[in-house]
């Protein structure tokens, strides 16, 4: 970049056209020349054809300009609409590529008919952008949301000029760069939403109890469950909300100590398994079987489409016939029956043999 007329005459007499028109890979290159200039920047792109270039396109062009905050000055050198290139199919001028890049750059694009008609055009670019204003207002949304903000400026003497252009201001993803220190926080909340059983339980201090682990019997190994203890998990800012309570509410009324019997327990690792060997595992306290819209699918027509359902009752598993055809060991079954280690579930032509730890 230089101002010294001598050597840009002699840089613009060294230019050798080629047989192409590489429109966007020039405009590029230029606003990559422009970008260390400090202040008001402006490219002017003087043209006598359409884009043949390859790879780069006209939403490249209009990024990079609004990204460099340059605006594009567009001249369509010949005749619009008239193809001076012998047998080429299309007009040597895209105007409407040339006034979309004016237009949404804050330039403008004027055609010219001739070499002539470029002094001219050149003089009123040198005086619109000399004749420019620096406007700086304080907008009335103060957060930085990283919003796209448009501005209208109206100017009335003593015709009415009008001109408008939009601004990106800087947010968790404004602008285009990561706000770390918002990002930290967005996430932290986020944490605080998945916490085990919602924030309420965080605040709280809530038990938490997870059920202990149970090895799947599919897989060949053994059945017993690691802890017949289930884990309580206290959160440690339960007994800072717990204080912060009684400070706000006064000390709390003394409550008589109550006696907790627990009558149920951990249901153990339990399945059915046909003749065939295929294990049909009990997951659910309460697990139906049938051919149709059951837990346990059995696709035989000699089975009901509900035909029993087995039961956790918190102590030991019970069947229920459904189908009044159903038996173990042979027996019919009743109301309900204790399903105990070994048992044979039949009904129809199917047999299930029950297994439990």
């Amino acid at each position: 970049m230089t101002s010294d007329h001598t050597v840009l005459i002699q840089r613009i007499q060294g230019l050798e056209a080629g047989s192409a028109t590489a429109l966007f890979d020039a405009s590029l290159r230029a606003l990559e020349l422009l970008r260390p200039v400090q202040g008001r920047k402006a490219a002017v792109i003087l043209t006598d054809g359409v884009d043949s270039g390859a790879g780069r396109t006209i939403d490249d062009v209009l990024k990079q300009a609004a990204k460099d905050s340059t605006s594009i000055f567009t001249i369509g050198l010949g005749t619009p609409g008239v193809s001076l290139t012998q047998n080429s199919g299309m007009p040597d001028i895209d105007e409407q590529v040339l006034r979309q890049m004016a237009d949404a750059t804050g330039g403008t694009y004027a055609p010219a008919v001739s070499g002539d008609a470029l002094t001219g055009l050149y003089s009123r670019i040198s005086q619109q952008l000399g004749s420019e204003y620096l406007l700086s207002y304080q907008s009335p949304r103060a957060v930085q949301d990283g919003t796209r903000r448009s501005v209208a400026v109206h100017v009335r003497a003593p015709d009415i000029i009008t001109a408008e252009s939009s601004y990106l201001t800087s947010g968790v993803l404004g602008s285009g760069q990561l706000n770390w220190p918002a990002f930290i926080v967005l996430l932290a909340v986020l944490g605080l939403l998945f916490y085990p059983l919602g924030l309420p339980t965080l605040i709280e201090g809530r038990r938490v109890v997870f059920p202990p682990f149970q090895w799947r019997r599919d897989l060949g190994l053994a059945a017993k469950p690691i802890s017949e203890t289930p884990m309580a998990m206290r959160h440690p800012f339960s007994a800072m909300a717990s204080a912060e309570r009684r400070e706000v509410g006064g000390a709390a009324p003394a409550s008589p100590p109550r006696a907790v019997a627990s009558t149920s327990a951990p249901m153990p690792a339990a399945s059915l398994i046909d003749g065939t060997g295929r294990i049909y595992r009990l997951a659910k306290p309460t697990t139906t079987i049938g051919s149709r819209g059951a837990d346990i699918l059995l696709v035989d027509n000699t089975v009901a489409p509900s035909q029993v359902r087995v039961d956790w009752d918190g102590l030991q598993f019970m069947v229920a016939d459904v189908a009044a055809n159903s038996k173990v060991n042979g027996t019919p079954i009743g109301a309900r029956t204790v399903l105990r280690n070994g048992d044979r579930l039949s009904f129809g032509r199917k047999e299930l043999r029950f297994e439990s730890a």
